[in-house]
């Protein structure tokens, strides 16, 4: 589940501190293009201290905000895709109602999943529900050619200790087979850079497709035993989602 972040994590020292983070996150621009920083004080205007700052309020001890950071990192242009999306939309809000749109991207910052798929008959299965028949029944083709990559700081945090009923919010990404085949790192860039493009045609929370995160293969034990997926308050039926239908990630020219 940690493979997105593992690079980041790896580097860590014991528990960071904020000026440790930030030189971590050196790489890492906002759309205005200054550094991100992560600083301790806190400030009313989160998103807007990190679009025209750079700042980033990180409580100490905290492993929400620490993910948070990792994220930032791994995630560096899908993040300050983010960060825009919700000050451009607070401008649209009147009499301080929050809009949809910053809904959504909330939703997919702490409980978002990419998932990758060569094989646009497992992104159905995962858009109608079918677990059973993606995770059991095609488990070695979910294997070779569909990949899950945790976004969501709030999810990192949850599998810490996970527990039956952990899911996250999916948006499916359509890549070539050769795709699998670069190392995660390059993976993870490709994913990143590919982010706005497809997340941009996000309408609706209904677009994000809810997936059973223990149902993964090889994220928890006895996952491939048959009778693990007929837990039905856990691996839910459900209506088609559209999440599926969001853009390809392009070859590298």
């Amino acid at each position: 589940m940690f493979v997105p972040i593992r690079h980041f994590c790896m580097k860590l020292r014991g528990w960071p501190s904020h000026e440790s983070l930030s030189q971590l996150a050196c790489h890492v621009r906002n759309s205005s293009g200054l550094p991100v920083r992560f600083v301790k004080d806190s400030c009313e205007n989160y998103e807007k201290r990190i679009y025209l700052e750079g700042e980033v309020h990180t409580r100490e001890a905290s492993w929400h905000d620490l993910f948070n950071a990792l994220v930032w990192m791994s995630f560096p242009k899908a993040k300050s895709f983010l960060n825009r999306l919700h000050v451009r939309e607070m401008k649209k809000e009147e009499d301080g109602r929050r809009g949809k749109m910053r809904d959504i991207a909330t939703l997919f910052d702490e409980s978002g999943v990419i998932v990758a798929s060569s094989n646009p008959s497992l992104s159905n299965m995962l858009k109608r529900f079918e677990w059973k028949s993606l995770f059991l029944d095609n488990r070695k083709k979910v294997m070779e050619e569909m990949r899950f990559y945790i976004f969501g700081h709030g999810l990192y945090e949850k599998a810490l200790s996970p527990y039956v009923g952990l899911t996250g919010h999916a948006v499916l990404f359509h890549v070539e087979e050769a795709f699998f085949a670069l190392p995660i790192d390059m993976q993870i860039e490709r994913l990143d850079s590919s982010f706005e493009q497809i997340f941009s045609k996000i309408a609706t929370p209904r677009d994000l497709c809810p997936l059973p995160l223990l149902g993964v293969p090889g994220w928890a034990d006895g996952n491939e035993d048959p009778a693990y997926y007929d837990n039905e308050s856990y691996f839910r039926r459900g209506r088609i989602r559209n999440g599926g239908q969001t853009g390809s990630v392009p070859r590298p020219k």
